[in-house]
């Protein structure tokens, strides 16, 4: 994370023409008054979100889900990735829609299973935390969000309950915001 941080700053700098330790450059013509020559262009790379009850709250989020922590297997990787849907209701409900490998009785043969699950989301100190009943034993999880486009948004852990192979600052989900309540299948 800290590395994410200095290498935007290390990108602003280099973007703007700013050299460390030097005052910015002014004009100079007869009869204008002084001000600054400077353009600023920034660049941001996973912005950080702001509210994100607002951003959330009636709105589907639609993505892919790799094997338990949310990243993408590889071509050459046994993984396989699955479609996952989480609906954030206003009143801090959700729903979520997603497909595992499991089976219809125990003992059963494992099989690609549809799961539909209900639980509750809030946004606590600036993360989105949600649970799951039957999912990661009903600890709550907790993401830091940030936005790669203007519908694309990547979750990182920062709290992981119950969830294995789960560490603070690792990408977890990430995926599309469609409005309304809005599943696939």
């Amino acid at each position: 994370m800290r590395l994410l941080r200095l290498l935007t700053i290390v990108t602003l700098i280099a973007l703007t023409g700013i050299s460390v330790g030097q005052a910015p450059t002014k004009a100079s013509g007869a009869g204008q008054p002084e001000q600054q020559q400077r353009i600023e262009r920034v660049t941001v790379i996973g912005q950080r979100l702001g509210n994100l009850h607002n951003l959330l709250a009636g709105y589907t989020m639609r993505g892919t889900e790799g094997f338990v922590d949310g990243s993408a297997p590889d071509s050459e990787d046994n993984r396989t990735a699955f479609p996952w849907q989480v609906y954030y209701g206003p009143d801090g409900s959700l729903e979520v829609h997603f497909r595992r490998v499991g089976a219809r009785l125990p003992h059963g043969t494992m099989e690609e299973l549809d799961y539909e699950e209900h639980g509750s989301w809030s946004i606590d100190a600036g993360e989105l935390c949600q649970t799951i009943p039957r999912v990661g034993s009903g600890a709550t999880v907790c993401f830091e969000l940030r936005r790669t486009s203007q519908t694309k948004i990547q979750m990182y852990y920062t709290r992981c309950g119950a969830v294995t192979r789960c560490y603070p600052g690792r990408l977890g989900p990430d995926g599309e915001l469609f409005p309304g309540r809005v599943f696939t299948r």
